[in-house]
């Protein structure tokens, strides 16, 4: 992997473009035009969120860090803090400042859940249990706040059918966790991370991945199955099932994956396809 791409990837910048990608999509499906400020502060919060994470783990491992990600905010720890805490200010204040109050109340309320299950994950540590799944809530926490903008400017217009691509993309979110922690399931052993994959063993997790898999595809093929919006909802399925390909392709073929962290490079890659509506469109 390159250099260049590989500092991208431990600093997160490519969940945060995205977040970016898949909160135009969300857009797009609702039919909103979204405030300037929201496409600085979507990928701005995101990134906030996920380097508070990485700081916190660097931090706590010091030495133990045994990830690239980890071993380099260990190393940078003070500059990249600085950083966060410049993003976190200038993200305040565009979201404050130039965010309606919709947009606003919606992400104090996330950010409050956000908080709490920080508080959670730092609480559980290295415990594992069947009934503590973390990838579950920083799934949900990911997929509500990128589709949390557009779900809040459509109004009237949201409905339960309008529901079901944001149901599938937290499926997808969920997916993408739980396979990386099936690949990093030694190294989450050993730096003592928590991981729902270590609490039901990799198994039982390669069943409940094709599971959600499967429903993921059966929400595709109920949207498609309705009159309504037929033409959206082929170009939203288009991507979302693109998306679904290249995380199962991940999932039937590890052993190619796993070399060169393969998996770390596709699976967050597949935030970014949201832009083929640009091809597509």
């Amino acid at each position: 992997m390159h250099t260049w791409y590989r500092r991208i990837q431990v600093l997160s910048l490519d969940i945060a473009a995205g977040a970016l990608a898949s909160g135009c999509l969300a857009a797009w499906w609702y039919e909103v035009e979204m405030p300037w400020a929201w496409y600085l502060v979507l990928p701005l919060a995101v990134w906030v969120i996920y380097t508070a994470d990485h700081l916190l783990d660097a931090y706590r491992l010091g030495k133990k860090a045994n990830t690239p990600r980890h071993l380099f905010h260990g190393e940078y720890l003070v500059p990249i803090f600085v950083l966060w805490l410049l993003a976190a200010v200038v993200c305040a204040v565009l979201a404050l400042g130039w965010l309606p109050y919709k947009i606003q109340l919606f992400g104090l309320v996330l950010g409050g859940f956000t908080a709490a299950h920080f508080f959670l994950v730092w609480l559980i540590g290295a415990r594992t249990s069947r009934w503590l799944a973390k990838e579950l809530g920083v799934a949900l926490i990911y997929a509500a706040g990128v589709w949390a903008g557009p779900w809040t400017m459509a109004g009237n217009d949201f409905s339960l059918f309008s529901l079901i691509p944001f149901m599938q993309f937290f499926l997808l979110a969920l997916t993408n966790l739980l396979l990386f922690a099936w690949f990093e399931y030694h190294e989450d052993e050993a730096a003592g991370h928590t991981s729902y994959v270590r609490a039901i063993g990799k198994p039982s997790a390669r069943k409940l991945l094709a599971l959600i898999q499967a429903v993921c595809l059966a929400l595709a093929l109920v949207l498609l199955a309705t009159d309504r919006m037929a033409g959206k909802a082929l170009s939203m399925e288009l991507v979302l099932l693109s998306m679904l390909g290249i995380l199962s392709g991940i999932y039937f073929a590890p052993e190619w994956f796993s070399e060169r962290s393969r998996y770390r490079i596709w699976g967050d890659f597949v935030f970014l396809m949201p832009f083929l509506l640009w091809v597509i469109n």
